[in-house]
């Protein structure tokens, strides 16, 4: 170490090339392959230095000082602690939270919420692959009566038992479920693209770009009704469409809505917070309406004992009017309880004119899927196919 009154200033450019500092060319070592060595670490000292003078922190140097002799060492401790008076002080270290933990899941980020659930972004720790937590929302639970709260807990579980032993390309497909303290969870897989609203509002949708997800949306249908499950909020926010994105990538609609830069892989049927039994008993029917004002079936309105599946073929049918117009089925009814009204009052497509661009025998599809009488509908599969054929 240096004695009392010995100038601890460094020379000029010891923080900038501390190897020529302490190695002016006059003292020079001899030995090239010493030079070489020296001048190779000097990137990585003055690295060192810099980390240590904004942490404030002299022994991150501790080793360096002790491999130099009193005098170089004395020189550049006394060169760091001046930079340390004139740095500012770092900012205080921000306190490391454990990330929340889910059943064994990492809870990564939230996704979304709706009405009742909330949907979070989720790892499973030491893997990369990430699946979808849907948990009751909290603040749903704690303002609902005992009657609310029983119906939130009941359509988890509902939705839970449903897709248990579901598994289909084109459904969304669940991988865990259970009840943590009375409350239901549902682990989903993590899809990567967007819904057909967010895909349609970045552009309105031709028809031959659903040549693909018309039919595998149909196929997906099938499996739910084969299943004996109705769905009963068919829409374009529920209805997914896998892109070729990177994972964790959302979806930019200036940059992934152009099928040439990412093209469409599948479609998928998503969120099944409304699916029912195809027949349930009286005193379950008649309880609860579900649905979407623009898309919801007439049947479908009185929540009947017995629901046939071509209540999702009717909304199907509106999605599809949706996302290639911008228009939605009765959107000229301001009142939401009255556009649902006029769903049981007449049929939705009387008036063409927003249909301009339709071939004459899609829009005598379209009017079968949208009969007043579900028996007049054509079935999933049935609508599937001659969609695909007309385009």
């Amino acid at each position: 170490m240096p004695k009392p009154g010995d100038d601890l200033r460094a020379p000029p450019g010891a923080l900038t090339d501390p190897v020529q500092a302490l190695h002016p060319a006059s003292e020079a070592p001899t030995d090239d392959s010493l030079a070489r060595s020296l001048s190779d670490n000097a990137p990585r000292m003055a690295s060192v230095m810099t980390r240590a003078i904004r942490a404030r922190e002299m022994t991150l140097l501790d080793v360096w000082f002790a491999s130099l002799g009193p005098l170089a060492s004395g020189l550049v401790e006394g060169a760091v602690a001046d930079a340390m008076r004139r740095t500012p002080p770092p900012p205080p270290k921000k306190k490391l939270q454990k990330p929340k933990e889910f059943e064994g899941y990492e809870m990564i980020r939230p996704l979304g919420e709706g009405g009742i659930g909330t949907v979070w972004l989720v790892r499973k720790p030491g893997a990369d692959r990430f699946f979808v937590l849907k948990i009751p929302k909290q603040e749903a639970l704690e303002n609902a009566t005992e009657t609310e709260r029983a119906g939130i807990l009941a359509s988890f579980i509902d939705e839970a038992r449903a897709l248990a032993g579901l598994y289909h390309p084109n459904v969304a497909n669940i991988i865990d479920r259970g009840v943590v303290q009375g409350v239901p969870f549902l682990i989903l897989e993590y899809l990567i693209g967007a819904d057909l609203q967010m895909y349609s509002e970045a552009a309105k949708m031709s028809l031959f770009e659903l040549h693909r997800v018309v039919p595998e949306t149909c196929a997906g249908l099938t499996a739910l009704h084969n299943a004996g499950l109705v769905h009963r909020d068919i829409k374009p926010a529920n209805l997914w469409l896998r892109l070729p994105l990177a994972g964790g990538v959302k979806f930019d609609p200036n940059k992934h809505r152009d099928p040439a830069n990412a093209a469409p892989l599948s479609s998928v049927v998503i969120d099944f917070g409304m699916v029912r039994a195809q027949r349930v008993s009286a005193e379950v029917g008649g309880r609860f309406v579900a649905g979407t004002p623009g898309y919801i079936a007439p049947e479908q309105v009185l929540d009947p004992v017995e629901l046939d599946g071509r209540a999702d073929v009717y909304a199907l049918a509106g999605t599809i009017y949706n996302v290639t117009t911008g228009h939605k089925f009765f959107e000229e009814i301001e009142d939401p309880r009255q556009r649902i009204v006029a769903h049981m009052q007449r049929a939705p497509l009387e008036n063409i004119e927003h249909l301009g661009d339709y071939p004459a025998a899609l829009v005598k599809l379209m009017r079968a899927a949208t009969d007043m009488d579900w028996k007049d509908r054509p079935t999933p599969l049935e609508f599937g196919k001659a969609f695909a054929e007309l385009l």
